[in-house]
């Protein structure tokens, strides 16, 4: 056997032993004890950070307003990020039917969902920080399920975001990525190792940035998964993902392939999970794997050296990464994704290293600006 071949099993063993623990995360998150509480006392304060979503923030928050958390309980606050079309307008009409809601600008000085988020947390008078993107949209449980998830021995917790499927094999594929995204992250929470969250559906105490990081964690991306990391050598508590079934947010999948990619090389180049030892590790030995396993499988149809190497490595990946998929779906009822599961095997290994790729040597758009 080559030492190719050599370092294609062995990166491929510890994938599957990887995805393994995932799986064995996610079953220990569903056994514990349901998050929720029956407390009535604790403040919520929503921050949404805004940039040009004007298409999009009224329905964001017509679902928080829709939510099952009676309206004395929450404040919604819109942290405009230097906003050039009618997103601030859209919002402070809103807040005349809606008190519960107010709108803060960034300074001058001050750009970025980072920023805006600092902004917004300084500003709120919530026990409890839930924050939420501005292009999606809150399940009507959504607001007391996560208010109700942080508690002493648990608090920061992250959610699930979802992104909706219009029935077509474009944002099929898209969904079932998504999901396996959740999945990774409640997987890695569940075995006690913190690696990635997404802020779009994250809730924390009040006062866990400023006991985590007194100086501040700065303005770089990244830092709702560094809290995420670092409480668990803090001794303040635990970080847990919300596993209740309703405790998700929806947001639409990108509608072509070039907004999909500089949507997944942005991801790529902010997710904080790569300064965790343990989520570099996996990253780097993934994106080897993933390189050695597609210049493989090329080569054999050239020669037949490794043929079988090639199918032993690619019969372990599709079944480990299928059972993360299925644990997940069945759990939150999304079985349906599982349907694009086999063409997105065709595209998932280039598009993942070409992405991790061109993240690296290149940078990214959004809402006008570039970001390198």
């Amino acid at each position: 056997m080559s030492f190719p071949e050599l370092l294609l099993i062995s990166t491929g063993i510890a994938y599957i032993f990887f995805l393994l623990a995932v799986v064995s995360g996610i079953l220990r998150l569903r056994r514990q004890t349901s998050l929720a509480t029956t407390d009535t006392t604790t403040f919520l304060s929503v921050i949404v950070p805004a940039r040009n979503e004007q298409s999009t923030i009224e329905n964001c928050l017509q679902s928080i307003v829709r939510s099952s958390l009676p309206v004395e309980c929450y404040e919604i606050i819109v942290v405009d990020d230097h906003s050039s079309d009618n997103t601030a307008s859209i919002v402070k009409d809103f807040m005349e039917i809606y008190p519960q809601t107010r709108l803060l600008h960034l300074g001058d000085d001050a750009t970025g969902k980072s920023e805006a988020l600092n902004v917004g947390i300084a500003s709120c008078r919530g026990d409890v920080v839930a924050t939420i993107d501005s292009d999606c949209i809150a399940s009507i449980d959504w607001l007391h399920l996560t208010r109700d998830a942080v508690t002493g021995e648990y608090p920061i917790v992250a959610g699930p975001v979802f992104f909706e499927s219009d029935g077509k094999i474009f944002s099929g594929m898209q969904a079932l990525e998504f999901l396996g995204l959740v999945a990774v992250g409640a997987g890695c929470i569940g075995i006690g190792l913190p690696t990635i969250c997404n802020s779009a559906n994250l809730a924390y105490r009040q006062s866990l940035p400023t006991e985590l990081a007194p100086a501040g964690f700065g303005t770089a991306p990244g830092a709702d998964e560094r809290m995420l990391q670092q409480i668990r050598s803090t001794g303040l508590g635990s970080a847990s993902f919300n596993m209740a079934p309703s405790s998700f947010v929806t947001a639409q999948p990108a509608a072509t392939v070039r907004e999909f990619v500089d949507q997944r090389r942005r991801w790529a180049g902010s997710v904080g999970g790569f300064a965790h030892p343990f989520g570099l590790f996996v990253s780097i030995t993934i994106f080897v794997f993933f390189v050695l396993l597609i210049a493989l499988t090329l080569l054999v149809f050239f020669t037949s050296t490794g043929a079988n190497t090639i199918i032993v490595a690619w019969t372990g990946k599709v079944i480990a990464e299928l059972a993360v998929l299925g644990v997940i779906a069945a759990h939150f009822d999304r079985l349906k994704l599982l349907r694009y599961f086999i063409p997105a095997q065709i595209v998932h290994i280039p598009y993942i290293v070409g992405v991790s790729i061109f993240s690296l040597v290149s940078g990214h758009s959004w809402k006008g600006r570039r970001h390198n």
